[in-house]
């Protein structure tokens, strides 16, 4: 549609653009100090998200900044809304310099040139600039703030925010770019395990959401519980995470059990051709979508997968259209339209639960019984399903949580839970110091 109508809309607006959801929208994002321009981040024009300058009253645009192959993350601005630079996440955290001129940008690239390797966030910076808060997490570490002083370039430590955590005890993880077997590229993280050596048991861990939702480079506590235990972990942003571009994402919607869970077989496939794992050692675990991933992949690859954790997760597609609080609201109405579609035939066939009889792999279930987005309805239709077919399975339900365990005794026993799991169903590795 062109970028300008004639349309009025209401007194002092005019439409600037329409787009169906799937093919993009313009965001504003700021105005510039002279209140001429706007910046404004458009993926109608281009697959990914890029940085414009808008002129509202002639509808001239300047392109500031695009990537080739991921969006936006965040700008950063300094105080009188002045550009100063954008984040990216391609693999790692990403930080590119637009203005290097002013003092708070020269500030900026101080503080990104010390921490190269983490992600850093300024948080506040005083009235006269003279000082800055910031945080800098990483993969092995989680949140450390600073208090920087601009005139002597100094750091001062504030807190960790989890002081017992050693980077030095924590796995690193590492980025690799799949080419699957349509020919799509598919982002992975990799952690392997400071002990032990190749081939090492492998958990395979599908994020939720699915869509624009995606994993990144940065801490995550499931991963380190499981690396410290020697176990690789295979992180899959398979198609349909966000981040990647409109059409990666939009490729996604209504390809729940297809597509999307032959990105995850694949890179499963991938880790094992390449000697990080072998067959027989490989479990995957995952929570809410992650958890229907799981399912999926156990069922739908019964060779491939020697267990399964399923997490909070939806097993039934047809359940999901009419139970939770997804589908009462009209935007999770409208959501559901457009990732699952309302064909009952093939919501049956995409849902896990109705292809049990080819369930191998031992499986664990995990819910928290107060759960509004994905009822514990969806994990008791499992379990009925799973006793109709004699098959076993090992359940862990929690009264008092919902969507995820956050409880310190409830999640303490859901790790132990399911560390004991994983060492009755794959192979052992030398236990960590």
């Amino acid at each position: 549609m062109p970028l300008r109508s004639t349309k009025k809309t209401g007194e002092g607006w005019e439409l600037v653009s329409s787009f169906p959801s799937t093919e993009g929208s313009i965001l504003p994002v700021g105005f510039k100090p002279d209140n001429e321009s706007i910046y404004i981040i458009d993926n109608a024009q281009f697959d990914v998200e890029t940085l414009f300058e808008l002129n509202p009253k002639t509808g001239e645009r300047k392109e500031i900044y695009k990537h080739p192959t991921v969006d936006i993350s965040s700008l950063e601005m300094d105080k009188n809304g002045n550009l100063v630079g954008i984040y990216l996440e391609p693999d790692y955290p990403l930080y590119v310099p637009i203005d290097t001129a002013s003092a708070f940008g020269q500030s900026l690239d101080h503080i990104h040139n010390t921490f190269k390797g983490y992600r850093v966030n300024v948080s506040s910076v005083s009235k006269d600039g003279a000082l800055m808060t910031l945080s800098v997490e990483s993969d092995v570490s989680l949140k450390i703030f600073f208090l920087y002083q601009t005139q002597t370039k100094q750091f001062v430590h504030l807190a960790d925010i989890f002081p017992a955590v050693k980077a030095q005890d924590m796995a690193p993880m590492t980025h690799y770019t799949l080419t699957v077997r349509d020919g799509t590229s598919v982002p992975v993280y990799l952690t392997l395990p400071k002990q032990g050596q190749k081939p090492y048991p492998l958990v395979v861990l599908p994020h939720g959401g699915p869509h624009g939702v995606r994993d990144y480079w940065q801490f995550d506590a499931y991963v380190q519980m499981l690396a410290s235990r020697g176990y690789g972990v295979l992180q899959v942003n398979f198609r349909g995470s966000g981040g990647y571009g409109r059409d990666f994402l939009y490729s996604g919607y209504q390809r729940w059990g297809l597509e999307m869970q032959d990105d995850v077989t694949d890179a499963t496939l991938w880790a094992i051709a390449e000697g990080i794992t072998e067959r027989d050692s490989v479990c995957i675990f995952g929570g809410s979508y992650g958890g229907y991933a799981s399912l999926m992949g156990a069922v739908k690859e019964p060779d491939l997968y020697a267990c399964a954790i399923v997490y909070v997760g939806v097993y039934d597609l047809e359940m999901m259209l009419e139970e939770g609080d997804i589908p009462f609201t009209q935007a999770g109405r409208n959501y559901l339209d457009q990732a699952l579609g309302d064909d009952r035939v093939d919501l049956y066939q995409r849902s896990p639960i109705n292809h049990l009889e080819k369930l191998t792999a031992p499986l664990l279930i995990v819910h928290g019984a107060l759960d509004q987005h994905v009822p514990l309805m969806q994990a008791e239709a499992l379990r009925e399903r799973m006793d109709a077919l004699n098959k076993p399975y090992e359940w862990l339900v929690k009264p008092n949580e919902g969507h995820g365990f956050y409880n310190k005794d409830n999640k303490i026993e859901l790790f132990s839970t399911m560390l004991t799991f994983l060492e009755n169903n794959l192979p052992s590795q030398p236990a960590a110091e």
